[in-house]
């Protein structure tokens, strides 16, 4: 990590083994801490880690996640506007799927719809309440439009006629060009 201001650099210390993958890297709203997700060279355990960046010491290591197979870890954390929460994808569950969990690595709830695999996460609402994202439905045929409710959980499927298609929202997330 390299301070700008300071021209101070800090070695982040993800420990051993020395091979292994740092994937996930995605920094705190505040700017404190930077979350790794540190998977071993097998590819089938991985550890999401907080580090602080002032002097590069894991704080803590928030969860694992293990598969006999592999663990993917493709997209970074997405952390909600309240900061206090992150969202994360994971295809424990044999797609990619959407989980909240906390900044202790606490999990809230799993946001997965039925068999929709997330392929793009998109924005939050105006009010932070909700996310979109593109969904691959219909056996891979569809990509199709979701918002889901970020305290309930509630999944709804905002485009339906079957095909791909994008989505963009303008800027107060009030209406969206498919």
């Amino acid at each position: 990590v390299y301070d700008v201001t300071s021209g101070k650099k800090v070695e982040i210390q993800t420990g051993e083994p020395k091979e292994q993958y740092l994937t996930q890297i995605t920094w705190d709203p505040t700017g404190k801490f930077v979350y790794i997700g540190v998977l071993n060279r097998d590819q089938n355990h991985l550890k999401l880690n907080k580090y602080d960046v002032a002097n590069g010491k894991l704080v803590a290591t928030l969860f694992e996640e293990k598969s006999t197979k592999w663990v993917e870890p493709q997209n970074p954390l997405t952390f909600l506007p309240n900061g206090k929460e992150f969202l994360y994808q994971s295809e424990r569950d044999g797609f990619n799927q959407l989980f909240l969990y906390n900044t202790n690595g606490k999990l809230v709830k799993k946001l997965g719809y039925e068999k929709v695999i997330v392929k793009d996460l998109l924005d939050f609402d105006a009010k932070g309440t909700s996310v979109s994202y593109m969904g691959i439905t219909n056996n891979g045929l569809d990509r199709q439009l979701f918002s889901v409710d970020l305290k309930s959980g509630k999944t709804t499927q905002i485009t339906n006629v079957s095909g791909s298609h994008a989505a963009m929202f303008n800027s107060d997330k009030t209406f969206y060009f498919d």
